[in-house]
This record gives structure tokens, sequence and C-alpha cells, in this order.
């Protein structure tokens, strides 16, 4: 009887003797003690329970899904720019503007009627992404500068004296301009699109006058100016790495010319402006 009580006593010490050393053998399972021979030591090692190789197994498998964590951790971040409701933008460019004058007009003979120049373009704006996950479609708003030459003389009489006449003015033009945007192609790191806008613009000028030799007298206000016009701009483009934009667009001839003002304002002409322009910018 008191046999039975030792046994039953010491059987009840077993499993935290057991739980000490497989944690014992757990920890030692790829460490092989000194003094044990090349075969002692594979008997060692192949002593491990397979209940130790499920929980290496288990170890080996949460290290491993803590490293993809951390890879997708840093992929998200990366990708946080891209997945933003609203970015900034800010650029440059060239825009290659065309004034051409028609009609009847106070200059007689003028050369050319139409004049092409080159100058700068700065602008800035705010993107808008309905759908940041997606990000095919964008709302742009986009404020810029820019300006438009004109240069051509001609005749200041029909008949004689025989004086000429140059004119040159500068156009100088702030625009605001709504656009939507679609990405026809939407990978990650490339992106092509198309977009539409609507420009709203607001003009001075310069050099909107004539000299005239024969009377040492200049006609200021020579033609009738709009000083707020619209103008429809189209364009496509390509974003590179997420931030950086070329684009190449198009705005139609619209009429910058009034009949409501100018010295000449009896004359039935017309004035008109198209560009084409070509930008870099950064989006932020």
């Amino acid at each position: 009887m008191n046999f039975l009580k030792r046994a039953v006593f010491l059987t009840s010490f077993l499993p935290f003797f057991l739980f000490a050393q497989k944690r014992s053998i757990s920890s030692s399972s790829n460490f092989c003690p000194p003094n044990l021979s090349k075969d002692s030591s594979e008997v060692y090692s192949n002593n491990t329970t397979n209940g130790d190789f499920a929980k290496s197994s288990r170890n080996f498998a949460d290290a491993d899904g803590s490293l993809n964590s951390v890879i997708e951790h840093k992929t998200n971040a990366s990708d946080y720019i891209e997945k933003r409701y609203v970015r900034f933008f800010a650029g440059a460019g060239i825009s290659l503007n065309t004034v051409g004058i028609s009609g009847s007009i106070p200059i007689y003979n003028l050369s050319p009627r139409s004049y092409s120049s080159v100058g700068p373009k700065i602008f800035a704006g705010v993107n808008f992404y309905p759908l940041p996950s997606v990000g095919k479609s964008v709302i742009r708003l986009e404020f810029s500068y820019m300006t438009a030459t004109y240069k051509g003389s001609g005749d200041l009489y029909y008949i004689a004296p025989v004086v000429k006449g140059n004119y040159q003015p500068d156009q100088h033009n702030f625009s605001i301009v709504p656009q939507f945007q679609y990405n026809i192609y939407n990978a990650d790191l490339l992106k092509f699109y198309l977009d539409l806008g609507f420009s709203i613009n607001i003009s001075s000028y310069t050099g909107n006058q004539v000299y005239n030799s024969y009377t040492m007298q200049t006609q200021t206000d020579y033609f009738g100016t709009k000083k707020l016009w619209f103008s429809a701009p189209i364009k496509a483009g390509v974003i590179l790495q997420r931030n950086f934009e070329i684009s190449l667009g198009y705005v139609y001839p619209e009429t910058i010319s009034s009949k409501t003002s100018g010295a000449y304002r009896f004359y039935d002409y017309s004035i008109k402006v198209h560009s084409l322009q070509l930008g870099v910018n950064y989006l932020f």
C-alpha cells in the first residue's frame, strides 16, 4: 500500500519532468555536445520528437509570415502616396501659340495674317481621386500662365502716302482649367491618360497699338480684345514612377477679338488663337 502511494506520488511529477526535458531538447536540437562522438551525436539529434519538429516548423512559418508582413507593410507604405484622395502638382513647359487675324482690318496688306511664337508656360494645381485604390479617373484643377505674341506690318493708307505700320501685341494669359483625366493604361509605375478640360482665361494685352510715322502719332487700343474668354483644351500624357508626368496638349482656336471695344470696332475682323503645349510636372 505504501509502495502504491509512492508510485502515485512519483508519477504525478512525470508530466513536469517530461515538459522540462522537452524544452531542454528543443532549445538544443541543433547543438551537439562536444564530448559525444559522431555516432552518438546522430543518435542524440535523432532523439527529437515529431512534436519538436512540428514546433520548429511552426516557428519557421511564423518567422516567414513575419517577414512577409514586413515586406507587405513596406509595399503598402510605398503605395500610400498613390492611394491618397488628393495630390498636388507643379510644372513648366513650352507653348507654341498661333495668332491669326482675318476679315476687314484697318491695316491694309497686313502680313503675315498668321503668326506663331514659342513662349513659356508655368502651371500648378491639384488632383482629386474619387477611387484612389483604383486611380483610373482623376478630376484635376489647374492654374496656368502663358503668353502669346503676334508680329505683323502693313499699309496704314489705302492710297498715297505709303506709310508702313507695325502691329506687335502680346497677350498675357492666366487660366483656370478644370479637367477630367482617364488613365487608359493604369499600371503601378506607368500610366497613359487622356484629358479633357474647360479653360477660363483672363487676359491682358500690351503693344495693342500702331505708330504712324506720317502723323507721328500712336493709335492705342488698336484692336478690340477680350479680357475674359473660354477655350477647350485636350491633352494626352504619361506618368512615370508615380511622380513624373509628361503631357502634350492642344487648345482649339478661339476668338479673342471683341467688336464692342477698340479704336476700329466698326471693322469686321476676327482674331483667333490656338496653341500646342508640351509640359513636364511633378506629382507630390
